[in-house]
């Protein structure tokens, strides 16, 4: 599974940049170029279908891998003050899919907000079967 969860990581890696010919205006728009690198490499997924009830609320992942338990969320940070905004929606949506999904990904496109990603990182991955990736503009 550890293979598969790399091959996801590694194809959102390897292409968002480059099929990015405009900054997006949403989160929308980079999941729409997300789900296209998915569909090209035929990859089996879910977008926005699985609903997670988490005590009175309801989450609901951006893509999903069911066989792989495999979730993967994608904000966007495109002004000041987002990065803080970001952490706290990781950190809420890591307590709702934790039950059902065994490995996380959150992707993350900065338009150059983000000054210290190493720093944005590296307490969030401590989290068992979590990982942040940001791909700068």
């Amino acid at each position: 599974m550890k293979g598969e969860f790399d091959e996801i990581t590694g194809v959102i890696y390897d292409h968002l940049r480059a099929v990015m010919f405009s900054d997006p205006k949403s989160e929308k728009e980079v999941q729409d170029k997300i789900e296209t690198i998915f569909r090209v490499r035929g990859l089996d997924y879910r977008r926005e279908q699985q609903g997670i009830p988490y005590s009175s609320k309801h989450y609901v992942p951006d893509f999903t891998f069911d066989a792989l338990r495999i979730a993967v969320e994608v904000k966007l940070c495109n002004r000041t003050g987002r990065e803080k905004e970001i952490i706290d929606e990781i950190n809420a949506d890591i307590i709702g899919y934790q039950g059902s999904y065994d490995r996380t990904l959150f992707v993350i496109y900065d338009l150059g907000f983000i000054r210290d990603v190493a720093r944005l990182k590296s307490t969030i991955e401590r989290q068992v079967g979590v990982r942040v990736m940001i791909i700068k503009k």
